[in-house]
């Protein structure tokens, strides 16, 4: 067991999404903030969920149909670029940057 984990190709996969994982989460703020500033209600909040499970299903089917035949390598940085990007998409909405280009909260 000891001889797998301390090759490269096992350890570094593991410690990307280990700390891809452990970085600290907003979920809790966000909440408040979407419920109390904007008003979202928890019937939207739950179709949001409702949509984030299947896209995760999409995902999967992806992975399978399309994307195991692509080195861990190049599949990790196109998930650390995208996933920033898309994380980095809630600036606008808390920072209200959004209404100002015309974009409803909801999109977000």
């Amino acid at each position: 067991l000891w001889s797998v984990a301390k090759q490269r190709r096992i350890w570094a996969p593991t410690a990307f999404v280990f700390l891809w994982q452990a970085t600290p989460n907003p979920g809790t703020a966000m909440f408040y903030f979407q419920t109390n500033h904007l008003g979202f209600t928890p019937e939207f909040l739950g179709r949001v969920a409702l949509a984030r499970a299947v896209a995760s299903l999409v995902g999967v089917g992806v992975y399978n149909s399309y994307l195991k035949q692509v080195p861990l390598k190049t599949m990790f940085t196109w998930s650390a670029l995208l996933g920033t990007a898309l994380g980095l998409t809630q600036l606008l909405l808390v920072s209200g940057a959004n209404r100002q280009l015309g974009i409803s909260d909801q999109v977000f």
